[in-house]
């Protein structure tokens, strides 16, 4: 066996294969380590949800947003997907405290909210009244949610918050089989085999009330969490108008929506430029907002100097605009088809100021008839006797705007016409029909009110005088005085019929009918239910009036629940089904009467001759 030849320097010294190997090692030059093994590989993020909804690459972070998400102004959320077999079951203790974990309750509301229901609820949204307020339109919020592909939780979260609100405005209204659950449902608000007059619907709303709800407590709760009371902004501001606009039981509410979004306004108006496009509009929701307060008995949150903040300076008193429309000459009826674009010209110049004064009328009622310090003393005969000429007033304005024009239905209007042909007609002016909508519906709304809290204070009054037999003779005056005064109101209250069935004529179900105060309608009923029960019968001028608010209240349960309206419901198609059975009681009489002339045509029936004939046969 040969043995290795060790490797000398010299023969002095000698050196192994192994020493002589370590010391080429080290004096060679170190080698990099990106030689010895190669660079890993960086892994990309995944995909956020905005860009994986929409199939576009993302350029994710880790420390903040994607690009196309900051550009988009939304949320930069990635959910991740869980890759792989599913783990094992784990240990009965780790199970059983799973399950003993509650379940949020925002949960079933968020996977409700789908992207396809929210798309169908915004542009339901586009069609009710609620869209056109002024503080809507400075929000470009549709872009909003389009470039979060309908996605609520992609939304910041006050945008997140007004979303919400929305869809839960809309659910008031939607068909959608999510909102009223399984079951028959009209095809759309215009489907004539559900929604037509008489049609009773609140069975829909039966339906709706569990998801309805829900969408109203998960926008309340997602409000708080964000702060949208304490951080004036213009979406802001519209999620507590709306969500005012929700609250159903106002009675029991102290209003906090309507005091942040008033408070909200002031705050923020004071960026905007001085002459702020659409006057008109701010006067009319301003005008609802005082309107909605005075008849629930609660503060007017607007204040008089909101009104010249947001509507300009104050009008002319209407004691004098109405001596200026006395002095022009009155249209005769048969101009009124042949000028409409002058009718509609009066009534919109008039609309303002009547909007002015019919704000400041609602805030006086509470202030010093209704509200909780006035009831504390006796009434004021002045400030009752300013406010009936003030109605009064205002009746003979809307009587010389609207005399002569028979408005339609809004289901008798032909939609296929042209805006140009509409407005060939002062009846169907969509324009005019608005504002004779609006101005309508404010003042028959105050009329009732005033006449309803006289005849509160009038029995409250009365009780206090009974237990007070020393009472002064100055009281019991006093009292005489107000009994006067108010059946005054009651005689207005009376001639106010004719404008509340315009009212319900104009109104176009469901859409503008969420914007009427529901128990406004229901208090008509009541009191012509009052009026009957005191004339032991329905009477005849009351008969259309009363068949249409019950219909409009059957209607009216599609929307919401309210045991009221089942109460007023019933009053009124008692004393309907005794009208119609009187009317038909002479008819019945004569069918019953056996005249002469008929029977003696008809006695050879009697002696029984044609059956022995018969009988032969």
């Amino acid at each position: 066996m040969q043995r290795r030849r060790d490797v000398t320097c010299d023969e002095t010294c000698p050196l192994t294969y192994r020493d002589w190997h370590q010391l080429q090692v080290a004096q060679s030059p170190p080698c990099p380590l990106s030689m010895l093994s190669p660079k890993p590989k960086k892994k990309p993020y995944p995909a956020c949800d905005s860009c994986k909804a929409k199939r576009v690459l993302c350029h994710s972070k880790s420390d903040g947003p994607c690009p196309r998400c900051v550009e988009k102004g939304i949320l930069c959320k990635t959910t991740y997907i869980q890759r792989g077999r599913p783990k094992k079951a784990g240990s009965p203790t780790i199970d059983a405290l799973q399950t003993t974990v509650p379940q949020s309750l925002g949960a079933p509301v968020d996977s409700l909210l789908t992207p396809e229901l929210t798309k169908h609820l915004f542009k339901l949204f586009n069609d009710l009244p609620h869209r056109r307020h002024p503080i809507l339109h400075r929000i470009e919020f549709e872009k909003l949610i389009v470039s979060a592909s309908w996605r609520i939780d992609l939304l910041h979260p006050q945008a997140a918050v007004l979303a919400t609100c929305i869809c839960c405005v809309a659910a008031s209204v939607s068909w959608h089989s999510s909102i009223i659950g399984p079951g028959p449902h009209p095809e759309s608000l215009a489907d004539a085999t559900v929604i037509y007059p008489g049609a009773d619907l609140r069975s829909y709303g039966e339906r709706r009330a569990p998801v309805y709800q829900a969408l109203q407590e998960r926008a309340i709760t997602m409000a708080c969490t964000a702060r949208v009371m304490l951080e004036p902004s213009d979406m802001n501001a519209a999620s507590c108008m709306l969500l005012e606009l929700s609250e159903e039981d106002i009675e029991n509410s102290s209003r906090p929506w309507a005091s942040a979004y008033l408070s909200h306004l002031r705050a923020i108006s004071a960026q905007w430029e001085d002459r702020e496009p659409g006057h008109a509009f701010w006067t009319g929701y301003l005008a609802a907002e005082a309107l909605r307060a005075a008849l629930n008995r609660k503060p007017v949150v607007v204040t008089l100097a909101d009104q010249f903040s947001f509507m300009g300076n104050a009008p002319m008193a209407l004691e004098s605009y109405l001596a200026v429309m006395q002095q022009q000459p009155q249209e005769s009826p048969t101009s009124i088809a042949v000028a409409p674009i002058t009718r509609f010209r009066t009534v919109f110049n008039c609309m303002i100021p009547l909007l002015f004064h019919m704000t400041c009328a609602a805030r006086d009622f509470y202030e010093q008839i209704a509200g909780d310090f006035a009831r504390r003393s006796a009434p004021s005969e002045p400030e009752i006797v300013k406010l009936l000429n003030t109605l009064s007033t205002m009746q003979t304005i809307l009587s010389r705007c609207f005399s002569g024009i028979n408005f339609p239905e809004a289901a008798a209007i032909n939609h296929n016409l042209s805006q140009a042909e509409l407005r060939s007609r002062a009846e169907t002016f969509p324009e005019l029909r608005s504002v004779a909508f609006l101005l309508t519906v404010i003042f028959t709304g105050l009329a009732l009110s005033l006449y309803r809290e006289l005849e509160h204070r009038a029995a409250s009054d009365a009780a206090m005088l009974a237990l007070q037999p020393d009472a002064p003779q100055t009281a019991k005056w006093a009292q005489m005085r107000v009994a006067v005064i108010r059946e005054q109101a009651r005689e207005l209250v009376l001639s106010a019929l004719p404008d509340v069935h315009r009212v319900l004529v104009l109104q176009n179900f469901p859409l503008s009918a969420i914007s009427v105060s529901w128990s406004n309608v229901a208090a008509w009923g009541d009191f012509i239910a009052d009026e009957a029960d005191a004339a032991g019968g329905l009477l005849e001028g009351h008969v259309a009036v009363c068949e249409r608010i019950m219909n409009e209240l059957k209607r009216a349960g599609y929307s919401q629940i309210n045991c009221r309206f089942d109460t007023t419901i019933a009053r009124l198609d008692a004393h309907l089904s005794a009208y119609k059975l009187i009317k038909a009681l002479p008819a019945v009489e004569s069918l019953l009467e056996a005249p002469d002339t008929v029977m003696s045509d008809m006695s050879f029936l009697l002696d029984g001759s044609w059956m022995v004939a018969t009988t032969r046969l």
